[in-house]
């Protein structure tokens, strides 16, 4: 049982840390952030001026900037007003985050206002399937009637997260950065970066970059949570605590089997002793191991069954 939950815990873990790996270039692309200085310490900002679009111009190392925003909308299916989450995203957006297509085309959209994508759950969820949610038009606020022309898969293991985007050079929202490959981003760099909005607005705050890896779990009450409509955010700390009761739970595992197993053999010892006596010594040199064999493998087919079930849902 203990192994049992060591697996369970392990598996959350992994899962926890496996954040945004849905992306090839992960290791490339960071969340453009304002440090605003305040009273009380350094608040991050998301919403940023879109002179960020301009950091390609003005530095080499910047491969191409998109923007993403979304908010809960309402639109009309089969006479039933629904709410989902939308979002606009620059038309680039797709070189930076691609994504599955399940139905339809990704190619299209591209090109500003030439069509929309719907995550595959939504389609399933609003029009039964994906294919039934292909050509099927929306009334857009910023877009107007926009149809929907492709399906895709939307990982859940991202903050990247909505129903339906659309596509449309946006001012507002989250900025996003993705790097030349092979180009190291030292810290004297992000500095250099950093300053550009200071004397872009003669202001006092500065642009920092945030790795999207270390979005998910270090992103805390110091940093404004926007464009993230139906995203949860974990804690390092969590994992940290979790881990650590992982390694005490192995710990105390092995202590107890090491005393039980001692404890067995003790009071065997005269079964042993009697049965040297009568020749069988072969048969004892054998039953020990098998006996531990037996039990070992028995707690790893019982804790792997046990696991696989907990996190099926996960």
């Amino acid at each position: 049982a203990a192994f049992a939950v060591v697996f369970l815990f392990a598996q959350w873990i992994r899962y926890e840390l496996s954040f945004e790996e849905c992306y090839p270039d992960a290791d490339r692309i960071y969340q453009v952030q304002e440090a605003e200085k305040r009273t009380e310490g350094i608040y991050k900002k998301m919403t940023l001026k879109q002179s960020v679009k301009e950091l390609p111009s003005k530095f080499p190392i910047v491969e191409q900037v998109v923007n993403f925003d979304n908010f809960t909308n309402s639109m009309l299916v089969k006479g039933e007003s629904i709410l989902y989450n939308k979002a606009i995203a620059s038309p680039n957006f797709l070189n930076v985050f691609p994504l599955r297509c399940i139905a339809g085309s990704t190619e299209n959209v591209k090109k500003e206002k030439s069509g929309l994508l719907i995550s595959e759950e939504a389609a399933i969820r609003f029009y039964g399937s994906a294919q039934n949610a292909l050509g099927q038009e929306i009334s857009e606020f910023f877009l107007g009637v926009m149809p929907i022309v492709g399906v895709v898969e939307v990982p859940k293991q991202s903050i990247i997260q909505f129903d339906i985007i659309g596509f449309k050079e946006w001012a507002e929202g989250t900025y996003y950065i993705k790097l030349k490959e092979n180009m190291p981003f030292t810290e004297q760099q992000q500095l250099l970066m950093g300053q550009f909005l200071t004397k872009m607005y003669d202001s006092q705050n500065k642009l920092v970059f945030e790795p999207i890896k270390r979005l998910h779990l270090y992103t805390d009450n110091t940093t404004e949570k926007v464009s993230y409509n139906n995203v949860y955010f974990g804690s390092i700390k969590e994992i940290r605590l979790l881990a650590l009761v992982v390694i005490l739970i192995v710990v105390l595992a092995i202590i107890n089997y090491v005393n039980t197993s001692t404890a067995r053999a003790i009071s065997r010892a005269k079964e042993v002793g009697v049965r040297k006596i009568g020749g069988a010594t072969r048969t004892i040199n054998s039953s020990f191991p098998n006996r531990s064999l037996y039990n070992y493998f028995s707690g790893y087919v019982f804790g792997s069954r046990y696991c696989q079930n907990s996190t099926s849902s996960v």
